[in-house]
């Protein structure tokens, strides 16, 4: 009968009964429907017509077809996992670079905020111990000084420089270490403020094929260096800028 209601819905009475055909009816999962004139009823007729016709008839017996669902189910908790897993660890990772930040560091952030992101201790900086902490598995140098934040936060310790070779971290542009020279030209030839001078060693003297391409925001009051040898960046830094 299943088969003339597909057809013809109207045969449907206020309380239809509706056997399923025979070959499934040898089945552990045997059902009688009493079906009630509504649409999503009809839907659910034809939904289970779809699934007993194309899925289970094709299986021999009950075990088989168990066995088929367990794969299923296996594979569809192992995909649920994995974009669960890679949603998580996207909303977490930050490898954003500005005129502010590396990361999820930033120029003047407090201390206490820097230690909870890196999770270890940070120490001020005295020109000789330096904080190499690693971010997903990539290194940045964090230093800290006690920078005036406002008359009730005189003296607070905070990131005033940070420094990193990873090639992960990339400005919006797309540059980080790794690209040219050209590349940093092409992308910030419009900017407001930036400038390019040579590297100099401990005489004093200017390092052959070694400088450096800086961005300055004056508004923020720091500097986004990008150091390049042999005209391949290298290093990229982000701190307070100070002035002359």
């Amino acid at each position: 009968m299943i088969y003339e209601i597909l057809k013809n819905p109207c045969l449907l009475t206020k309380n239809t009964t509706i056997k399923l055909p025979h070959s499934f009816c040898q089945t552990p999962n045997f059902f009688i429907f009493s079906v009630y004139l509504n649409d999503w009823f009809y839907r659910l007729l034809y939904f289970n017509y779809l699934w007993y016709e194309y899925f289970i008839f094709p299986y021999k017996n009950s075990s088989e077809l168990l066995t088929e669902i367990v794969k299923t189910m296996k594979k569809l908790i192992s995909i649920l996992a994995f974009v669960l897993t890679f949603g998580c660890i996207s909303a977490q990772e930050n490898f954003e670079v500005s005129t502010l930040r590396i990361g999820p560091f930033k120029v003047f952030m407090p201390k206490a905020e820097a230690e909870k992101i890196a999770g270890t201790k940070l120490l001020n900086a005295n020109g000789e111990k330096k904080n190499n902490i690693k971010y997903n598995g990539e290194t940045i140098q964090i230093d800290l000084f006690d920078n005036y934040i406002n008359e009730a936060n005189p003296s607070v310790p905070s990131i005033t420089y940070m420094t990193t070779s990873s090639k992960k971290f990339k400005t919006k542009s797309g540059i980080g270490v790794g690209s040219t020279r050209d590349d940093l030209i092409n992308a910030y030839r419009n900017y407001a403020n930036f400038s390019v001078r040579p590297d100099w060693d401990s005489n004093g003297k200017p390092i052959k094929d070694s400088g450096y391409f800086n961005l300055e925001d004056s508004q923020a009051g720091t500097l986004l260096s990008f150091k390049f040898v042999n005209n391949i960046v290298t290093e990229i830094s982000v701190y307070l800028n100070e002035g002359c």
